[in-house]
């Protein structure tokens, strides 16, 4: 539930921005990278990209050099809107799969050998992304700057979440889908479809 309030929170406030942003009255936001290209700078009286000032007061960019841009600020908010409202949607499948009965004892047990199995599972694989992750960063230093590094680190990162939660979300709802089946089979398709869903939405909107 605390999570669903984030992201309604989240979208209202990007729904907010996108207004404002179409508008160019909203928060600037201004990137710096180094440019791979040698381009004239953009016009000056273009918003916004016109209110730019380069380093250096550099009149155009050159490889190898660092260049300032400013960002689509619509673009972003609506990513940021699209990316609450699918998280919301994972979050409430997620409370919705897990209050649900998981069936006899037999059954329970069944899915206390499977969580183990996916425990295990993931303990396994889970360090060898984060080392292979480690060294793409390492080897990325060297081409672009800290930043990016960061960025993309933590986007690997938010990537290992959606993940974990996916799977951990599919093979819960297992039992569950189950144990429904033997009485709604309406609701127990409904709710398989929302546990296959999970994984799906939340790495959509992780990439958002």
């Amino acid at each position: 539930a605390f999570c669903m309030c984030l992201f309604v929170i989240g979208a209202f406030t990007s729904l907010i921005l996108m207004v404002l942003a179409l508008r160019n009255t909203s928060v600037p936001l201004i990137a710096e990278e180094m440019s791979y290209i040698d381009a004239p700078n953009p016009p000056w009286d273009v918003p916004p990209w016109g209110y730019v000032k380069q380093p250096g007061e550099a009149t155009s960019r050159k490889i190898g050099q660092p260049f300032r841009f400013a960002m689509p600020t619509f673009t972003l908010f609506y990513s940021l809107f699209s990316a609450c409202f699918g998280l919301f949607t994972v979050a409430y499948f997620c409370s919705d799969l897990l209050v649900q009965d998981i069936g006899v004892h037999r059954v329970k047990n069944i899915g206390v050998v499977i969580n183990r199995g996916v425990v295990t599972y993931l303990f396994q694989s889970v360090p060898m992304i984060v080392s292979m992750m480690l060294l793409v960063a390492g080897v990325t230093y060297f081409v672009a700057d800290m930043n990016f590094v960061l960025s993309m680190c933590l986007g690997a990162f938010t990537c290992i979440c959606c993940t974990t939660v996916g799977i951990n979300m599919n093979f819960e709802g297992g039992t569950r889908v189950t144990h429904s089946m033997n009485y709604d089979l309406p609701g127990s398709i409904q709710l398989a479809v929302r546990a296959g869903a999970i994984g799906g939405l939340a790495a959509m909107r992780r990439q958002a």
